[in-house]
């Protein structure tokens, strides 16, 4: 259904947007509705298999700090396309 990560156990697409507000709703931790209004949000993920969920992430607003490695990190502030 689009999705390619998760973060805190719900799957976004590549945009940020939730895939299942099923799935989010029966995930055990904190909404994501609610992770926005945390003042300092830290993320910490690395590996080029987590950039597109990293990028999604950080669109949709979740993240503040990231905490990676520098391949991550340069495939992070390489364009799209």
């Amino acid at each position: 259904s689009g999705a390619i990560g998760d973060v805190l156990g719900q799957f976004l697409d590549k945009d940020g947007n939730s895939v299942s507000r099923a799935i989010d709703d029966r995930a055990i931790g904190m909404p994501l509705a609610m992770v926005l209004d945390v003042p300092e949000k830290i993320l910490s993920a690395a590996g080029p298999h987590k950039v597109e969920i990293i990028r999604a992430a950080c669109q949709r607003g979740l993240v503040d700090t990231l905490i990676t490695d520098d391949v991550t990190a340069e495939l992070l502030l390489t364009p799209i396309g």
